[in-house]
């Protein structure tokens, strides 16, 4: 893959990113990579290329996986499988985002205590 075809896979990425998880919000997603609202600016309008060092540390930072942004990471693997991913998937951004809000709220509540040879003593959220 040529360099400009990765910068706008990665760009086209950082966009979708953007809408749904943080509900189109430069600013929600400049506060989670931890740059300023004007940087997030710049690659929108891409003025600022996403380059292999930048997108390392924002898969870190958002918790993806190593090479999400070049559209390389496994993303096949499905974890609910009484819900189909085409389903989910034609719910809307927001309906998503409210789901993985309360995916987040449910596995923070529940914390570690699943792990083999402990009781969960902690309630769902």
């Amino acid at each position: 893959m040529k360099i400009d075809d990765i910068h706008a896979v990665r760009l086209q990425r950082f966009r979708t990113l953007m809408e749904d998880r943080f509900g189109g919000k430069q600013a929600a997603i400049a506060t989670a990579v931890g740059k300023p609202a004007n940087y997030v600016s710049r690659i929108i309008s891409g003025n600022k290329k996403l380059g292999e060092e930048i997108v390392r540390e924002f898969e870190t930072s958002l918790d993806l996986p190593a090479y999400w942004f070049d559209g390389l990471a496994d993303t096949t693997a499905w974890p609910f499988p009484s819900v189909s991913r085409a389903a989910y998937e034609s719910l809307t951004p927001e309906q998503r985002r409210g789901i993985e809000q309360w995916v987040a709220r449910q596995v923070e509540a529940f914390g570690d205590t699943h792990a083999p040879g402990v009781e969960n003593t902690k309630k769902s959220a």
